[in-house]
């Protein structure tokens, strides 16, 4: 039964930006060129489900913030697989068919997927967590998560301990946190939000209105350390999270100090950034604010919601791009090689044509691999916008997205002409022809296969690290013969959801054979050499030229 709730006016506050922001889409989208650089093959292919976000007119917070979807290539038969995620627990799995030039996913059936979720899906991770050269899944709910266990491309759902977190959860991130050969697990939960205490926000002309998670306890994160054999321990306590609630919404493990051992930075709304320092894999240390990640470059606090991580400028370290609410700039934090960032935002032009929107997944991505990254950003309101209640639209939400190209000293903006919920986006390359392409998720939408129509002239190279799970994650792959061309193994970063782990480096004109450098999560370094363009190589471990950490290649 509902509880009538208590009457608030906690709407997220935003600043009069109307006559603004019409002036500035006009201009952002005057940017495209005649010839899109993404085409949406999702209905053509058969990714044909829209989702249920479950909304019965009481505006519960719940209802806003999923839902995510993942890349993955379950059946190990090297192609990319479609996993979306389902308010009802009914999440669906597609396979990937597709013969030639002709992208073809179909739904499988219980043979593959037999057992539904419980929670209220919102976000998935994925991962071998056991080690056995397949991808696990983690799924982030609104209640009981849950953990299915990949056995050679048939997923059965494991009683690991992540199910005891009956928090609301949103996001996870997988890392051998204690350097043991198994990958532990960081989970991000939002607010302590319930039927029994949902209350009633309005907007500024007094209609009701989704609240704003200040209106609700912030929950603390938790961290589970990996047992074996697909068990798990919550160590949050011992670490040190347990004491530090904040609503969290987005999070990656990468090392950010160097020393070898995987961090966590989280994203929090409307609160100050977490960067959890690794403590040789026994503690978490907060060093957001001395780092200069938890605030923007005014000091203030903002509603993060993803996050990624890349080595956007090419000077050797990792730096961090975040979405936030609108009349908030999206936030670039540009590292220094002293290990402090800095806000870079307006520096690169990506701070005024990001107001006018709520930003969720977002990606680095080479678009047309020129070997400068770019940036995609999902899009969709969390506030009841005006014009739309207006116009009769059932979900007043629907925002465009954006994708933001790297011209050197400055990034230039192309905003989509379609409009939803934008919530989660994964990437990866689902036609294995070395273009980057992106899974789109929209609240009480269709899902959007962004598939890349860049024309082929630039040259590229892909590679798939062929190890145990634990040596895979947080692998850095680097190309030896630029300066500081490097990417890193992960799946995780965006918001509420899981990419491609397979690691892709644009070359523009460059179609000569490349020499590279893998550090192997265990920190084993190797050497591949003469290694030929425009195809995917296969890294085995244990398959290199060993190397030292001073070796010159």
């Amino acid at each position: 039964m509902v509880s009538a709730g208590v009457m608030v006016s906690a709407q997220r506050p935003l600043r009069p930006l109307t006559w603004f922001v019409a002036a500035l889409v006009v201009v952002v989208q005057g940017v495209a060129s005649s010839e899109p650089l993404f085409v949406d093959v999702g209905e053509s292919s058969g990714l044909i489900i829209r989702h249920d976000n479950g909304m019965q007119g009481q505006f519960w917070l719940l209802e806003v913030i999923g839902a995510g979807g993942g890349l993955l290539d379950y059946d190990d038969d090297g192609r990319l697989d479609v996993w979306l995620v389902q308010s009802n627990g009914a999440d669906q799995l597609y396979r990937n068919v597709s013969r030639r030039s002709r992208l073809v996913f179909k739904r499988v059936d219980e043979s593959v997927l037999s057992e539904p979720a419980d929670g209220y899906g919102v976000g998935v991770a994925v991962a071998d967590v056991d080690n056995d050269n397949d991808m696990d899944v983690f799924l982030a709910n609104y209640g009981r998560n849950q953990l299915y266990v990949n056995d050679k491309g048939r997923f059965r759902r494991k009683e690991s301990g992540l199910e005891l977190d009956d928090d609301w959860s949103v996001a996870g991130s997988f890392a051998d946190f204690d350097g043991d050969g198994l990958l532990d697990l960081y989970v991000v939960n939002y607010v302590d939000w319930s039927v029994e205490n949902h209350k009633v926000c309005h907007d500024m002309a007094g209609r009701p209105d989704y609240c704003a998670p200040e209106v609700f306890p912030a929950s603390a994160d938790r961290l589970y350390r990996n047992l074996g054999e697909g068990r798990f321990e919550d160590i949050s306590d011992r670490v040190g999270l347990s004491s530090s609630a904040r609503p969290g919404l987005g999070v990656v493990a990468r090392d950010f100090n160097g020393d070898g051992r995987p961090d966590f930075f989280v994203a929090n709304d409307a609160d100050d950034n977490q960067l959890w320092l690794n403590q040789n894999g026994r503690t978490l240390m907060d060093d957001a604010l001395l780092s200069g990640v938890a605030v923007n470059g005014d000091g203030e606090a903002e509603a993060s919601m993803g996050v990624s991580v890349s080595d956007f400028d090419r000077d050797c370290d990792l730096d961090l791009f975040m979405t936030h609410l609108a009349a908030e700039t999206n936030t670039l934090y540009r590292s220094s090689s002293e290990g402090w960032f800095s806000d870079a935002t307006n520096q690169f032009g990506l701070g005024v044509a990001s107001t006018p929107f709520t930003g969720f997944g977002t990606h680095w991505i080479d678009a047309d691999n020129d070997g400068d990254l770019d940036v995609y950003t999902v899009n969709g309101a969390v506030s009841r916008l005006q014009e739309q209640i207006l116009a009769g639209v059932a979900f007043p939400l629907e925002q465009p997205n954006q994708l933001w190209i790297n011209e050197g000293s400055r990034f230039t903006v192309t905003t989509d002409e379609h409009s939803a919920v934008g919530r989660g986006l994964s990437i990866g390359d689902i036609d294995n022809d070395g273009n980057v392409d992106m899974l789109v998720t929209n609240n009480s939408g269709e899902p959007r296969l962004l598939q890349n129509n860049t024309d082929g002239t630039n040259h590229w190279i892909g590679f798939r690290l062929d190890a145990p799970g634990a040596l895979i994650m947080g692998a850095t792959v680097s190309l030896t013969s630029r300066q500081c061309v490097t990417s890193i193994a992960q799946t995780d970063g965006s918001y509420a959801s899981a990419s491609d782990h397979r690691v892709l480096f644009g070359l523009g004109d460059d179609d000569g054979r490349q020499n590279l450098r893998v550090q192997w999560a265990d920190g084993m370094i190797e050497a591949y050499d003469s290694l030929k363009p425009d195809r995917y190589h296969v890294l085995r471990y244990g398959g290199g030229a060993k190397r030292s950490e001073g070796d010159s290649l």
